[in-house]
């Protein structure tokens, strides 16, 4: 997900523990092709697979902030500053 020269993305890492396990991701923050910032994270989604309806993107002036959803978990905010 973009905003301006900005870009945040969500990496799924392997696969979700069988039969109902979590699932390691990463969120990476870039300003055009230079890694700013990134963040590794455990989704408790029920097992399932990670997808777009796992984070939310809240662009803000000087930082993002990436909410993780998972089924078995609390809403988790990821907070990344960059510089305009």
């Amino acid at each position: 997900k973009t905003n301006d020269n900005y870009e945040v993305v969500l990496y799924a890492i392997g696969s979700p523990g069988w039969p109902f396990g979590p699932q390691e991701g990463k969120v990476v923050l870039r300003n055009q092709s230079e890694k700013i910032n990134e963040v590794n994270f455990t989704l408790h989604n029920d097992g399932k697979n990670m997808g777009e309806g796992n984070w939310k993107v809240d662009w803000k002036e000087d930082r993002v902030i990436v909410t993780i959803i998972g089924e078995e978990q609390s809403d988790q905010n990821i907070v990344m500053y960059y510089e305009d």
